[in-house]
């Protein structure tokens, strides 16, 4: 049976974490990019198994995250029936908003995160899934299942705006099981939100 803890063993434990946290806060704070950067962290192997945990967190599905050793796929996530699902993480982003921010062309840049419309957003979904569905090719057949899961933090496509651009959305042909998209967190409506592309 394992021991409890002692009082000063429980201080160093919370220590530590603090002291990583804030290491882990102060590098973040680093990165030149400060474009939609809810989701964005120095460490990318973190940041895409965070992101996969909060999205199946906030979908009511149980799983647990298991290491990859190859990319792809960036995450492994077992479900309670032991089906083993291959995740591609990948981001729809402005590359041309955050070129502009850390060149600080302010005017340029406010331009640009406001120029998102309905082909826009499904151009940049279509080019993601080709792409990916592209990297991913050596992964398919070999788990149970496959996901492609797309966050964004662009200020400019949430919710409402989402949700029109993909009410009628038709995939390109890809050969992942699932695909979806995962937006930050809206203060609005109190919630992170889901879009099941397919």
């Amino acid at each position: 049976m394992k021991e409890e803890l002692s009082y000063e063993e429980k201080l160093a434990v919370l220590w530590d974490i603090k002291e990583r946290f804030s290491e882990n806060i102060y590098k973040n704070n680093q990165l030149p990019r400060k474009h939609a950067t809810f989701y964005n962290s120095h460490d990318t192997k973190v940041k895409e198994r965070g992101i996969v945990n909060l999205f199946f967190s906030k979908n009511n599905r149980e799983v647990e995250l298991e290491y990859c050793s190859s990319d792809p796929p960036d995450v492994v996530a077992i479900e309670h029936d032991s089906k083993k699902i291959a995740i591609e993480v990948t981001e729809l982003v402005s590359e041309e908003a955050i070129k502009k921010q850390i060149n600080g062309k302010s005017k340029e840049y406010l331009t640009e995160i406001l120029s998102w419309n309905k082909e826009k957003v499904v151009d940049n979904i279509d080019k993601i899934i080709v792409r990916k569905n592209e990297l991913f090719s050596k992964c398919f057949g070999q788990y149970d299942s496959s996901m492609l899961l797309i966050h964004t933090d662009e200020i400019d496509i949430q919710f409402e705006k989402l949700y029109e651009y993909l009410e009628t959305y038709n995939c390109p042909k890809n050969s992942f099981n699932e695909i979806f998209l995962f937006t930050s967190y809206d203060p609005r409506m109190r919630k992170y939100h889901t879009y099941q592309l397919k």
